[in-house]
Formats: structure tokens, C-alpha cells, sequence
């Protein structure tokens, strides 16, 4: 059964029948189904955010990605918001490939990534168990001014953590303050059990 959207989130009419199309529906499928919305979205694209938070809440990355391609076919205006709903999909539904595409185009969609879409990106390659690529990501946003924050870091030590990567794990944990970004209890348990794993107690 579809999860209940909390207090405060959009309703989008037409969730139900993008769900009901399942986890990889064509985007002629979700074209159907958002044939009468879509022309209320290229007057108002914030309207388009009730169906992407919708279907990230869902788990559905594939059917995300087909909604913000049909927006792009039907000339909606998109930005870093929508992006970042189907990023959250992506991490949510464990697609660290589909992410990674997403946030490599995200300029060509005329959206700057946030420090939500890296955030993202990495949790997602962290579930997927692809730590170099979370490292690669961390590593390649001080180039585009893009400041990491605790869920960033974390969601790397995380993907570090599972990798049985202790020492680059405690490195990320020490270079926290460098970067102005005060660690809290998932930096240190993420940290403190990559050492676990790693059977090196004492550091």
C-alpha cells in the first residue's frame, strides 16, 4: 500500500496511477497518465513536486526519472528541486547508477546540484556498496563550491564503514573540523564501527 504522505506534503491526484504502472513503466505509460497535469506544470512547475516527493517517498527511481523526462518533453520548467526529489528516489530505491547519470546531467537540465543532490548521490553509492565513487563525489565538490555538510560526510564514512575502509573512514571523521562540519552520533558510531569491522579497537 502506498505510504501516507506527512503533514505539510504536497498530494499529487495522480500517484496512484503512476504506482499502479510499477517499479519501470515507459514514458509513454507515465505520459498517459500525466497528459491533463502536465499542462498545469509548464504554467506552475512547483505543482510537479507533489508527484516527485510522492514517488521518492515510494521507493520508484525509474518512474521519477520518467516524470522528469516527460516534463522535459512537454517543455516544463525544471530546476534543482525536482532533481533532487528524483536523487532522493534514486538513494531511497538503492540506484546509484541512475543517480550518478542524473547528477552528471543536472547542468543540461539548466539545475545547479545543491549539497542535497551530492548528499544524495553518495547515500546512494554507499547503499549500492560503490565507496570509491562516494569518495570521488566528496572529493570533487570543493571544485564546483559546493560545501559538504554532516550528511554528506556521514553518508561517506558510512560507504567507507560498510567497504571495511576503517583508515579512510577515521580520516573523514579527523578532517571534519577542517571543513567546519561538527560530527554527531551516525559520524561516530559510522566510524567506530568501520574500526569494529576492521578488528582495530584501540584507535
Amino acid at each position: 500500500a502506498p505510504r501516507r504522505a506527512g503533514a505539510g506534503e504536497p498530494f499529487c491526484a495522480q500517484l496512484p496511477s503512476l504506482l499502479a504502472l510499477g517499479p519501470a513503466p515507459t514514458e509513454a505509460e507515465v505520459q498517459r497518465v500525466l497528459a491533463a497535469p502536465l499542462e498545469g506544470w509548464a504554467k506552475n512547475p512547483r505543482h510537479a513536486m507533489a508527484a516527485l516527493t510522492g514517488l521518492a517517498r515510494e521507493r520508484r527511481p525509474g518512474t521519477a526519472m520518467a516524470v522528469l523526462r516527460c516534463m522535459q518533453g512537454s517543455r516544463v520548467e525544471t530546476n534543482h528541486f525536482h532533481c533532487n526529489a528524483v536523487l532522493s528516489a534514486c538513494e531511497k530505491g538503492c540506484q546509484w547508477a541512475m543517480a550518478l547519470s542524473l547528477l552528471g546531467a543536472m547542468p543540461d537540465l539548466r539545475a545547479s546540484p545543491t549539497v542535497v543532490s551530492y548528499s544524495s548521490t553518495i547515500s546512494a553509492c554507499e547503499k549500492g556498496g560503490r565507496w570509491q565513487l562516494a569518495l570521488a563525489l566528496l572529493r570533487a565538490m570543493p571544485e564546483l563550491r559546493i560545501a559538504p555538510n554532516v550528511v554528506t560526510l556521514n553518508a561517506a564514512i558510512s560507504a567507507c564503514e560498510k567497504a571495511g575502509r576503517w583508515q579512510t573512514a577515521l580520516a573523514l571523521l579527523a578532517s571534519l573540523p577542517g571543513l567546519s562540519v561538527a560530527p554527531d552520533v551516525i559520524s561516530f558510531n559510522a566510524a567506530i564501527s568501520a574500526c569494529e569491522k576492521g578488528g582495530v579497537w584501540r584507535q
